[in-house]
C-alpha cells in the first residue's frame, strides 16, 4: 500500500521522543539590555533558582555560565537557554553561549507600550505575514 508523502505506514515508525526535564536539570531565560544582561535560572520543574546580573561582557557570560552550572543536580542538565534580542544587544552572548556547546533559543521582546496600544486592524498591517510580504520600492517610502 502506498502512503502519502510525510506518513508512515502504520506500525513502522517510532513515537516522538518527548523531553523529559528533572527538577535537577537547569533552564535560563536572559533578558539582554546594552550594559548588562538579566538571567533567571528555574528548574526542570519550573521552580525559580536565582537570578543575576551580568555586565555585558565576556566575564560577564562567563559568570552567567558560571552561575548556571552551580544549579545543576547530581543527574540533571544545562538543558537551554533563552535569549532575548538576539539579533541586537544579545548577539554577543547568543554567540558565547553557542561557541561553548549550549543551546539558545531566540525569545521575541514583549511588545513595547505604544504598539500594545495600536488598533488592533493598524497592527496587523505593520506585522509582515509569510506570503504578503511585498519588497519596499523607493516611491512607496
Amino acid at each position: 500500500m502506498d502512503t502519502a508523502p510525510g506518513e508512515c505506514e502504520r506500525g513502522t515508525h517510532s513515537p516522538m521522543p518527548s523531553m523529559q526535564l528533572r527538577r535537577d536539570d537547569v533552564i535560563v531565560g536572559v533578558d539582554t539590555h546594552k550594559d548588562n544582561h538579566v538571567a533567571v535560572a528555574i528548574d526542570g520543574l519550573g521552580g525559580r533558582l536565582g537570578d543575576l546580573v551580568v555586565p555585558a561582557t565576556l566575564a560577564g557570560f562567563e559568570e552567567l555560565v558560571a552561575f548556571c552550572v552551580a544549579f545543576i543536580g547530581p543527574e540533571g542538565r544545562l538543558v537551554a537557554f533563552g535569549v532575548e534580542g538576539t539579533g541586537s544587544y544579545g548577539v554577543g552572548l547568543a554567540r558565547y553561549l553557542r561557541r561553548q556547546g549550549h543551546e539558545v533559543h531566540e525569545i521575541a521582546r514583549p511588545a513595547r507600550a505604544v504598539e500594545r496600544r495600536l488598533d488592533p486592524r493598524r497592527r496587523a498591517r505593520r506585522t509582515p505575514t509569510p506570503g504578503r510580504a511585498r519588497p519596499v520600492h523607493t516611491e512607496d517610502r
